[in-house]
């Protein structure tokens, strides 16, 4: 039988033990807690969403994420289209109709639902502030981005000033397909995209891709591609903290 001494070792033996265990648990929790870093649960394989995850991988940034815009520009191989400035004066017309179809998007446009926020007294209000205040860039482009037909699209692009995006751009962007002659909505290709608006064109190695926030919103960023039938999703880059804790 051990004497007091030796059962006071054992117990303050165990005791240091148990301790040590309760650290270790305690530095694993907080390593899965707060460690953060972004993986692909869609586009594994693509050029461009490897490309993707590793560029923000390697800038690392804190979800949530407070604008995708910034960390996309930022990416080795992404610049912009060669856009060509629009005069909105010009374009007056056409100006209205894309504001329209960005309050009543795809089809709704089209049939021509009327509501308070598109009337003709609204959209001349803010084509004349757009005017006078000059706060909106109207650009335009031409290339392929439906991916199962050949011919370019004509895409014009508005810019507001006053976004998050980097210092090289201070813009928030939308854009929309419209005629080659710059008249109308393109009918055909914005029924099949009618949300295409929401995406950040950009190129990536000279091929168009569409970018913005991904299915966890302001934890991933998103890219899509279009196809005849619509648009697709093809990458998916989600914040670990947002799909399942890692250990390090």
């Amino acid at each position: 039988m051990g004497t007091d001494a030796d059962r006071g070792s054992s117990i303050e033996g165990k005791g240091l033990t148990l301790g040590i265990f309760v650290t270790l648990c305690m530095l694993a929790f907080a390593g899965a807690a707060y460690a953060h870093g972004f993986v692909l649960t869609a586009g594994k394989g693509d050029p461009f969403c490897e490309a993707l995850k590793e560029h923000v991988n390697r800038v690392n940034p804190k979800p949530p994420l407070q604008c995708t815009s910034d960390l996309i520009w930022r990416m080795p191989g992404v610049t912009e289209p060669e856009w060509t400035e629009l005069k909105i004066e010009e374009h007056e017309a056409l100006y209205k109709k894309i504001l329209r179809f960005q309050m009543l998007p795809g089809e709704q446009y089209f049939t021509d639902k009327q509501r308070p926020e598109t009337s003709p007294e609204r959209l001349q209000r803010d084509y004349e502030q757009a005017v006078s205040e000059k706060n909106v860039r109207m650009l335009m482009t031409r290339m392929n981005v439906d991916l199962s037909d050949p011919e370019p699209e004509t895409i014009v692009q508005l810019r507001w000033k006053g976004s998050c995006m980097t210092d090289r751009s201070k813009e928030t962007a939308s854009i929309v397909l419209v005629t080659s002659d710059l008249t109308e909505i393109d009918k055909k290709r914005m029924t099949k995209f009618p949300f295409i608006g929401y995406w950040q064109l950009v190129l990536y190695r000279a091929e168009p891709e569409f970018v913005s926030g991904g299915s966890g919103g302001e934890y991933g960023v998103a890219s899509v591609r279009g196809y005849g039938g619509g648009l697709f999703l093809v990458c998916n880059l989600n914040s670990v903290s947002n799909t399942r804790p890692i250990r390090r």
